[in-house]
């Protein structure tokens, strides 16, 4: 998905491996942590930030384990909006969202 670009991309991570963290931050990823980071209030405002960030990007790659990534993805694609990398299930109201867009 970068085809060589220098654009900047958003990187939206728990940090459960630091090293695959750094190699996207060092090739043009950036983050986004509020004020406060690790405290209980800052972890929540992190993750809806990241989540509403996700869902109005261009592109977004999930992680197919993460429950989060599948939140956004039935975001995505109620607002007709793809998710390229994860698999779409064969029922898609999964998430008490995607009910909610229709």
């Amino acid at each position: 998905f970068r085809n060589g670009s220098t654009d900047k991309f958003y990187v939206g991570t728990d940090n459960y491996h630091p090293a695959w963290t750094q190699r996207l931050l060092s090739i043009g990823g950036i983050t986004y942590h509020a004020k406060g980071f690790g405290e209980p209030i800052s972890v929540i405002a992190d993750m809806l930030l990241d989540m509403w960030i996700f869902v109005d990007a261009e592109v977004f790659l999930g992680n197919p384990l993460s429950t989060l990534s599948y939140n956004v993805c039935s975001i995505r694609w109620a607002a007709g909006k793809s998710c390229p990398n994860m698999p779409r299930p064969d029922n898609t109201k999964h998430c008490f969202v995607y009910d909610l867009m229709q």
